[in-house]
């Protein structure tokens, strides 16, 4: 029973692990067959969003402006996009992730991508903005600390200075995570080793 629950969890944190890097803006590279011959040039305008709540949006500008939207699965070794936009279909592609590049393939067609650390405006309202995320952030910060303070026995004897130099740490962090590309490489193999 025990070997079985640890193989579950192992296979759901694969899974959770593998979504979590396929998060996230993608500039089209290239698009070429299997013998790497260029089958449809693209252009620095070129992206795919790929968000974590399961849906994808692309802009593909040279194939006639092309846009497409819709939800997006991952099953075993396949990604799985289920489209709205421009038509209801459901495509399958093998996928391939190799640091920060990402390479789709489809019958003997590869789409190859590079993460992007740019915000692109696209034609729908983007969900949330940077304040908002900020503010979300300190209620969740501010949330927390309500809720150890109203557990706690004894108030009094709660050290803020400890508790503020914390904070003050997870912020150093944070910062050198976002802004600092060793720091974001170094946490990034330590996550993979999880």
């Amino acid at each position: 029973m025990r070997k079985h629950f640890l193989l579950i969890l192992l296979l759901f944190c694969t899974i959770k692990l593998t979504a979590q890097e396929i998060s996230g803006l993608w500039q089209f590279n290239s698009i070429t067959n299997n013998l790497g011959d260029t089958l449809l040039s693209v252009s620095d305008d070129d992206f795919m969003e790929i968000k974590s709540g399961g849906t994808f949006y692309y802009e593909l500008k040279a194939k006639n402006n092309l846009i497409a939207k819709g939800t997006w699965d991952i099953t075993g070794d396949l990604l799985c996009f289920n489209y709205n936009i421009p038509s209801d279909t459901i495509r399958y592609y093998a996928i391939q992730i190799n640091g920060n590049q990402l390479t789709l393939n489809e019958n003997d067609v590869n789409f190859s991508f590079i993460k992007s650390n740019t915000i692109k405006v696209v034609n729908e309202k983007t969900e949330t903005s940077r304040l908002q995320n900020i503010i979300r952030g300190i209620i969740g910060l501010t949330t927390l600390l309500l809720i150890a303070v109203a557990c706690s026995r004894n108030r009094k004897k709660i050290n803020w200075e400890l508790v503020f130099k914390g904070l003050f740490i997870q912020f150093i962090f944070a910062i050198g995570i976002l802004k600092i590309p060793i720091v974001a490489s170094v946490f990034n193999q330590i996550s993979k080793g999880f």
